[in-house]
């Protein structure tokens, strides 16, 4: 940030309730040496440096990002052209402060806030010249440049103006989103033609933060990722050995969830029982004439605790006679039959089910016998194929507070080389 705030404390001594020395109020104060960063990014974006590039020279020049200091730091990595265009949009490099422009309102159902747009009329600008970081003359050469871009470039919701929902290149990949680069970033479609099959995957980071975040420049057609991926995850999902797994697997869950269903009608017949005996001692006093001010109360209690308990105990009952007993192959062996179809007809569910169910692929590039290639390791999230493959009951957890462990990944794992 190009500001910093200089804090005045009470020179009585004071403090809060915390102890600390008790705060007067805060001044903000421009900060030298990340405004003269801010500037630089105006002066090379109004010279017609892009927002990629800009980005590039600041990561080279191993500038620190603004997400630095967070959480999410560590997986950013550096500068991108998004955080470039949010400096180069912010009013308040040119001392206008604008309050009052969003408000959020709290959805009655979920408890959710959401922040909606003012009306610019209700909206309350301040101006501050002393905290001005950018000549207003500068400032107005940035935003005609961003109004002519978007007349050259229209957008719709955030996407350029005739692309597919969901696809940056404007045409739907197998693997969209779950393929990773070893530094990190995700493999995106960087150049091609998305008309015809020339679209080649490389790193996002390398494309848009440059080689100081990521050196990976290889790129490789997504035609010939899919075709090898998808073979390959077919042929590890159909071996007897995967077949041998998911059988067991889901055959030993379907075991600790009868054993864990078990458990819970025994309680809940226990508790009913208990319910009934209290409700029966409550007519016995009815009957000997003990009445007081709170028997009918307590009765009103006992018989909705009673309604609860078997409602629940039907619920069990009626779940009883579903699923299978026991798992065999041919069972999985025609539900993963089924998978393969979906794999090879269906672009946009099968890419929900590789999100889903595979651990994210990542490619690391190899150079071997003067080639060079991706070495992608895919490893399946046995645990869920096996629910959505109808094993086991929808109602089953894998895991979390105590509850079975997920079947482990490694069984379905595999290596391939996308050349």
């Amino acid at each position: 940030m190009p500001s910093a705030p200089g804090v005045a404390v009470d020179p009585s001594g004071r403090t809060d309730a915390t102890g600390q020395p008790l705060v007067l109020g805060t001044a903000l104060t421009v900060e030298p040496a990340e405004a003269q960063t801010v500037r630089r990014i105006f002066e090379w974006f109004a010279g017609g440096v892009s927002l990629r590039a800009i980005a590039h020279r600041l990561n080279a020049e191993q500038i620190p990002f603004p997400a630095e200091p967070t959480r999410q730091g560590g997986k950013r990595k550096g500068w991108a052209s998004s955080a470039v265009r949010v400096i180069l949009r912010n009013e308040k490099y040119v001392g206008r402060w604008v309050y009052g422009r969003r408000m959020f309102v709290k959805d009655p159902l979920t408890g959710r806030r959401t922040a909606r747009l003012r009306p610019p009329a209700e909206w309350q600008v301040a101006e501050h010249p002393s905290l001005r970081v950018i000549a207003p003359d500068v400032w107005e050469t940035v935003q005609a440049k961003f109004q002519r871009l978007a007349a050259s470039y229209p957008r719709s919701r955030g996407r350029l103006a005739g692309r597919t929902a969901g696809s940056p290149s404007g045409r739907a990949s197998l693997f969209s989103g779950v393929l990773h680069c070893v530094c990190g970033g995700t493999l995106v479609v960087v150049s091609g033609d998305p008309r015809r099959a020339e679209r080649r995957y490389g790193c996002g980071f390398h494309r848009e933060k440059g080689p100081q975040v990521c050196a990976n420049a290889l790129t490789v057609k997504v035609d010939t990722v899919e075709r090898r991926l998808l073979e390959a995850i077919r042929v590890k999902l159909l071996t007897p050995e995967a077949v041998r797994y998911l059988i067991t697997a889901a055959n030993q869950h379907l075991d600790t969830f009868r054993v864990a269903e078990g458990e819970a009608r025994r309680r809940l017949e226990q508790e009913l029982g208990q319910v009934e005996e209290e409700l029966r001692n409550v007519e016995r006093a009815i009957l000997a004439g003990v009445v007081s001010e709170t028997t009918a109360a307590l009765v009103q209690d006992r018989e909705a605790q009673r309604r609860a308990l078997k409602n629940r105990l039907a619920a069990l009952e009626a779940r009883r006679g579903t699923g299978p007993l026991r798992i065999d192959a041919a069972t999985i062996t025609a539900q993963l039959a089924r998978l393969n179809d979906l794999l090879g007809r269906d672009v946009a569910r099968a890419n929900s089910f590789f999100r889903g169910h595979l651990t994210p692929i990542v490619c690391a590039p190899i150079r071997e016998a003067g080639r060079r290639f991706y070495r992608a390791t895919v490893a399946a999230k046995g645990a869920e194929i096996i629910k959505s493959l109808g094993l086991v009951p929808q109602a089953f957890d894998f895991g979390g507070c105590g509850g079975p462990q997920s079947p482990k990944l490694t069984h379905l794992g595999s290596v391939i080389d996308v050349i």
